[in-house]
């Protein structure tokens, strides 16, 4: 026979439970009587750390029947004694697991075992401040009856808690869903839609944080000596959603441990035709606040029910439910209540996938749409185009805001999506609305634009500040973003997705990253409108929301900084474009170090026409791998360099079209050879045109002029 294992020894596990005074230990039968502490007692006195309960054995030498048979003897009544003493340990602390028993969700479940410490250690202390709470209460537990129910602005769509903060500044509180016949809250004139934002000076988000601070009230009231059904004043503060005033109210409630009823106002209609409950004067008069008559639902009593003998009854129910219809339509049509017809919900509503993140998102998206709006542009009458914006600056002398947004706004002609043709064309005179949070408008006026980055700023008057953005220079790939736009009505639209980035399309510039969402996101035009991380902070601004192209918040910040300097946005223009050798295949990429012993630098993708790339003889596949002696790996690094580099020239006091020469080295792939030359390139706040090269056939084939132009074209 083995030796058990001492220890885990069920006994002392069992003694020390019973020993923690501060939970009651109650048998099933007998309950939480005066004979079940004497129990207790008993057993605590009985079973001391001094005797502790221990399972009997043999020991393998004395393990032989026949030789010992008094060791046997002894041993079964041994162990007779000890599970006679453990059963009525068992039975007394509800111990009992050995037979039928239903297991908790977290005892077999393996897809808990990441957080089955952690969750056990919550359930536990939970299931404590219960049976104290119901201790402390005399076995009971009380509650305040409201007399009303409520839903949690906190628990709405985003794009709904948006619109209520942007057009009546509430964003948070517990909207009123009915209110109880008779109740002080009827008579105190609350409503459905009403939302009451605070109880006794304490804001209130949602209503499980309402049934914990209800909870809390009833444990002073009975640690005061006060008993049940007693009545208690809240104080609550309540936004009249009619009259969109703001009130406080005193509410008497009532302390209970029933169920808490709360049935819907109803009217009799008695014989002759008058309501009982009705005021004189129709809630219409909104001058002043004064308590409503509540919304009652007519109905005919039971011994009134027959039209042949009452006609006038029916008559009168008729014009009665006709006025109650039309009440509680206007109740219902409230911004509180049009959260219920939400045509198209946003991702962080109905995305499942969402909920890991839904909390955090939502805090952020809330705080960054603050600085969202959205403009539209016209030519002669004719609308151009609608786009969103960011406020990046507010002046409070002038009272005038600064808007950064996308060029596309004023851009009048677009002839082809190759953005390196520099074909576009700007109308810096069109005329531009800016459509504000609370729902007017205000002229846009033109600043600057920049046409390479799609850029442009504009400044509008505005009475009241405004809510600028915090900017992340820092966005990685993968990382978890929200685009933020607004449509026509200004509502808020949500996108979910991560940021991507790679080698552009050649008709693309090549300081873009890109938003990757899921295919049945409903997008809106929000070109301008900004992609942010969960913090809130903008990390880019959509270029194009077809592409879903954004110019990343690194690039944003040396633009805006330049602008405001210097009233302008300067870019070196190297007459190349290049794709970068670690946004490749990784294959690829160990292909050529394998091969060539190169694994980082920009390869040329296209050499201008007539540029001094082109006469110094660099060519399209060729290697750039230093600027200035400072290794450059992705183009959005080369971008910030150029910029960087404009900086430097303009604190020398030098200006715009000038020439800067810029050290390169370079790896002629062709050739196998690396050297290192002086470009000169030019400083312009245009957008940068790259040429093709081409020539012209003025000979038929075999003759001088013909061979001529095919040695240019061979580059010899």
């Amino acid at each position: 026979m083995t030796k058990p294992d001492r220890t885990r020894d069920d006994g002392l596990e069992i003694e020390r439970a019973v020993k923690k005074r501060s939970v009651q230990c109650v048998h099933p039968d007998i309950g939480a009587s005066p004979q079940a502490a004497e129990v207790v007692e008993a057993v605590i006195s009985s079973y001391t750390l001094s005797s502790p309960l221990r399972k009997p054995y043999i020991p393998d030498e004395l393990a032989d029947p026949t030789a010992h048979p008094e060791i046997l003897a002894a041993f079964e009544q041994a162990k007779a004694q000890y599970e006679a003493k453990l059963g009525a340990l068992n039975d007394l602390c509800h111990f009992d697991c050995t037979g039928d028993w239903d297991p908790s969700s977290m005892f077999p479940g393996p897809q808990l075992l990441p957080i089955h410490d952690l969750a056990k250690v919550a359930v536990l202390r939970a299931a404590k401040s219960i049976v104290r709470l119901s201790s402390s209460l005399g076995m009971c537990i009380p509650r305040l009856h409201l007399g009303m129910k409520f839903s949690s602005i906190k628990l709405l769509d985003t794009t709904h808690i948006e619109k209520m903060g942007r057009k009546y500044n509430i964003e948070e509180g517990l909207i009123v869903e009915e209110v109880s016949k008779e109740s002080h809250a009827e008579k105190q004139g609350i409503h459905i839609g009403d939302i009451v934002e605070c109880f006794n000076g304490q804001y209130i988000y949602t209503t499980i944080e309402l049934e914990k601070m209800l909870m809390d009230r009833c444990k002073d009231h009975f640690e005061e000596g006060n008993a049940l059904n007693a009545k208690i004043d809240i104080s609550i503060q309540v936004f009249d959603t009619v009259k969109l005033l703001r009130r406080t109210a005193n509410l008497t409630t009532n302390i209970s441990d029933c169920g808490e009823v709360v049935d819907g106002s109803s009217s009799m209609v008695e014989a002759n035709g008058a309501r009982v409950d009705e005021m004189t004067k129709e809630e219409e008069d909104l001058s002043s606040f004064t308590p409503k008559s509540p919304i009652s639902k007519p109905y005919i009593p039971d011994e009134l029910n027959d039209p042949t003998v009452y006609p006038e009854v029916l008559a009168a129910f008729e014009d009665a439910q006709a006025k109650y219809i039309a009440k509680l339509c206007r109740r219902t049509a409230l911004f509180t209540s049009q959260y219920r017809r939400v045509d198209a919900p946003s991702c962080l509503f109905h995305h499942e996938h969402l909920h890991h993140i839904r909390e955090p998102a939502k805090k952020a998206v809330l705080r960054a749409a603050k600085s969202i709006i959205r403009l539209s542009s016209s030519v002669d009458g004719e609308p151009l185009t609608n786009c969103c914006g960011l406020w990046i600056e507010w002046d409070k002398e002038s009272k005038t805001g600064t808007i950064l947004t996308t060029a596309h706004l004023i851009r009048s002609k677009h002839p082809t999506e190759n953005h390196w043709e520099g074909r576009d064309e700007y109308d810096i005179k069109a005329n531009v609305t800016v459509h504000l949070r609370d729902g007017t408008t205000a002229e846009g006026h033109y600043l600057y634009h920049q046409e390479h980055y799609d850029l442009a700023f504009f400044k509008v008057r505005v009475d009241e500040p405004v809510q600028l953005p915090s900017f992340n220079g820092s966005v990685h790939c993968g990382q978890d973003v929200f685009r933020l736009g607004r449509d026509q009505s200004m509502d808020l639209r949500i996108t979910h997705g991560r940021v991507e980035y790679w080698n552009p399309a050649s008709i693309e510039r090549y300081h873009y990253m890109y938003f990757l969402h899921e295919h049945d996101d409903c997008l809106c035009d929000d070109d301008g409108g900004a992609v942010i991380d969960l913090d809130g902070k903008v990390v880019g601004l959509i270029n194009n929301h077809l592409s879903a192209s954004f110019v990343p918040s690194s690039i944003l910040d040396n633009c805006v900084d330049l602008w405001r300097k210097f009233g302008c946005i300067p870019r070196l223009h190297l007459g190349m474009k290049f794709d970068s050798i670690r946004l490749l295949d990784p294959i690829n990429v160990e292909r050529m170090w394998r091969m060539h012993n190169i694994e980082e630098g920009l390869i040329v993708e296209k050499v201008s026409k007539e540029s001094h790339a082109e006469k110094l003889g660099i060519f399209f596949g060729d290697i750039i791998e230093c600027f200035n002696g400072e290794h450059i790996y992705t183009t959005i690094e080369l971008e910030n360099m150029l910029l960087g580099r404009c900086k430097d020239h303009f604190n020398q006091g030098k200006k715009l079209n000038a020439k800067i020469d810029v050290s390169i080295q370079v790896f002629h792939t062709d050739e196998r050879v690396r050297r290192t030359i002086n470009l000169n390139v030019e400083v312009s706040d245009h957008g940068e045109v790259i040429r093709e090269s081409t020539y012209p056939i003025t000979a038929t084939l075999g003759t001088s002029a013909a061979v001529q132009s095919n040695q240019n074209v061979a580059g010899k």
